[in-house]
């Protein structure tokens, strides 16, 4: 730990040193989605014509649109243990966590992580435990799980961390803002260190001064909290530290209380470079060009079509009166006299008006192609289509954010998986958990619930430190848990889609094949979202395996068994019959081949008589 806040400051300047360029960038996105997207010299420009400012707010359009959409996903979070020991431990996390998630604040601290994650590329959540001022039966208070959105530009991150999650490597993280010195009262502060904090912005070139409060009312004092890991020579290990301070007093700090290694901050990147120039963005950097490019498009072409160009001849105006002449012409019901008709041309600008039209036209079109939006997901397409299309549409848009969408899971994952560790740590007193099963049948179960022993009276333990604990049950032991983390639309078009076809389906087989039908049932609920589908599929799977087992089904499946024994011996009988028959007529053919070969033996030996005859008679002729 530190004696003064040297070191600390040092960390706080070499952040801002590193991150100077991306803040400002960070900034410069947030005004243009708050619609300052015009610098002073053109908003100057505009005021000396008296031409109103006009932009088009893409940015917040499409913004909108995505954070919509990435709010009605249904999220469905669940834990599972990996041992047999670990199932009751998983089902209480679920329902604590269940109740975390559930409640508004969550929600609202889950938009605003999206909604800097989308625009500043960055989201950072801090997680706290806090007193609830409720007590169990034995004086020990409840503590809840807080979870709260850090604004991005009020932290200041180690500018040499790489790892992608920042916990496992970043060495500090600083959070600096204004806050009241009767807030600090309300922190648990010394009130005598607090009365040697001034309201001096010790880091003016860094953090801005606060302009807003008025000094004679309240007094509002620049506090920095910082979170850093130092090595222990004793443990030779990373220890983990925090420090409240402010200028050059250190307010409270010390060594970390949690059980887990890390800072008790999750930080989400969405797109990042640590090594260039700007360390982080979110979703807009490319589209700010082009921003700016059909601001001025839209602003010329508002001053063209508000402004003539008229060539005159001279001598075709009376007098030669050029400003007279230019303020009657202007307006919009004129009637002005000239000299000469022929010596005054009205120029006009139709051609520059289109050809700027495309332009906008264009840079829109750029927009949507680079966040891979469409219209059904914007909620502008006019076209007829049916509602299962534009989900369609809607979810192909949605995939072109997939990077977004991911970083948003990733974000809550993380948040999930230190809840369970706070949990693991800090929930010790006696509860009841409130579980729903897959059925939604509801179950409570006491948590840390005493032992009684037999005369009625609670069983004790003594701590190492002297203290008296009682000996509980139920209580969640630190495990190890797979967390099924799943997000899907609330929109249910398209399974409502297949559930009616196959139910039209199943008419049809109703009177065609009828016994075909039970088999394609028990698949068909599962588009149908009725919490009593599944049940029915659980009762049709009973029925079917108390069928298999019954006397009549056992006899039946006997007789099948016996039936298919004849089958193949049937079938081994014929299969003989037919090798006897082949074997016999092999035989026969073996036979007549004897037949044909004896034969031509005599035929040959007969040929052969005949020669040897008629050779020994010609013989004799001659003799």
């Amino acid at each position: 730990m530190f004696k003064d806040t040297f070191i600390l400051t040092e960390w706080l300047k070499e952040s801002s040193r590193h991150f100077k360029k991306t803040k400002e960038f960070s900034k410069k996105v947030r005004e243009y989605y708050n619609g300052d997207q015009l610098d002073r010299t053109i908003k100057q420009i505009l005021a000396n014509r008296g031409q109103p400012e006009q932009y088009e707010n893409n940015i917040a359009k499409h913004n909108n649109a995505i954070l919509g959409f990435k709010k009605e996903r249904q999220i469905d979070i669940r834990l599972f243990g990996r041992q047999q020991r670990d199932r009751v431990g998983a089902e209480m996390l679920n329902a604590l966590l269940k109740a975390i998630t559930q409640v508004s604040d969550y929600e609202v601290e889950i938009d605003a992580l999206d909604d800097e994650l989308s625009l500043e590329g960055v989201a950072i959540a801090e997680l706290t435990i806090n007193a609830s001022g409720e007590f169990d039966e034995f004086g020990r208070e409840h503590k809840d799980i807080e979870i709260k959105q850090v604004p991005s530009n009020e932290c200041y991150l180690d500018p040499f961390s790489r790892a992608k999650n920042y916990n496992h490597d970043a060495r500090y993280i600083h959070r600096c803002f204004w806050i009241d010195t009767e807030d600090l009262l309300g922190l648990g502060f010394d009130e005598k260190k607090i009365n040697e904090v001034t309201n001096i912005n010790y880091v003016a070139d860094i953090v801005e001064d606060d302009m807003w409060a008025d000094e004679t009312i309240r007094k509002r004092v620049l506090l920095s909290y910082t979170w850093y890991r130092k090595y222990d020579e004793a443990t030779k290990k990373d220890k983990f530290y925090y420090c409240f301070w402010s200028d050059v007093t250190i307010l409270l700090q010390g060594e970390s209380p949690y059980d887990f290694d890390g800072f008790p901050y999750e930080v989400e990147f969405l797109s990042r470079d640590f090594l260039g120039k700007i360390k982080y963005w979110g979703l807009y950097r490319d589209i700010m060009p082009i921003q700016d490019h059909i601001n001025y498009a839209k602003l010329r072409l508002q001053n063209m079509m508000a402004n003539n160009k008229t060539l005159i001849n001279r001598g075709a105006l009376i007098d030669g009166d050029m400003e007279a002449f230019n303020s009657e012409y202007s307006l919009d019901n004129a009637t002005v006299m000239v000299e000469d008709i022929n010596g005054v041309k009205d120029i006009k600008q139709n051609v520059q008006i289109q050809q700027i039209l495309g332009i906008i036209i264009d840079g829109r079109q750029q927009i949507s192609e680079l966040l891979n939006s469409n219209k059904e997901m914007l909620g502008t397409a006019n076209n007829r289509m049916s509602a299962v299309g534009q989900e369609q549409r809607v979810q192909t848009g949605l995939v072109g954010l997939s990077r977004f969408m991911n970083s948003s899971d990733n974000l809550q994952k993380k948040i999930i998986k230190k809840s369970v560790k706070f949990i693991e740590q800090y929930y010790d007193t006696q509860r009841v958990v409130s579980i729903v099963d897959e059925d939604y049948i509801q179950d409570y179960i006491t948590m840390n619930e005493a032992i009684l022993n037999d005369n009625g009276g609670v069983e004790l333990e003594v701590l190492a430190d002297g203290k008296v604990k009682p000996i509980v049950s139920n209580a969640i032991s630190v495990g190890k848990y797979d967390l099924i983390f799943t997000a899907k639309p609330k929109s249910n078009s398209m399974s409502s889609e297949r559930l009616r076809q196959n139910v039209e389906l199943l008419k049809v087989l109703q009177s065609t094949d009828p016994e075909l039908v039970k088999y394609l049932i028990p698949d068909i609920l599962k588009d149908s979202d009725s919490p009593s589908a599944k049940k029915i599929r659980e009762i049709i799977e009973q029925r079917d395996t108390q069928s298999q087992n019954s006397p009549q089904a056992q006899q039946n499946a006997q007789l099948q068994a016996e039936n298919e024994k004849l089958n193949m011996m049937v079938k081994q009988s014929q299969a003989n019959l037919n090798n006897t028959k082949a074997k016999a007529m092999l035989d026969r053919n073996q036979i007549d081949l004897q037949k044909a070969f004896s034969n031509s033996l005599v035929q040959k030996e007969t040929v052969k008589a005949k020669h040897d005859k008629n050779q020994l008679d010609a013989m004799r002729r001659i003799g």
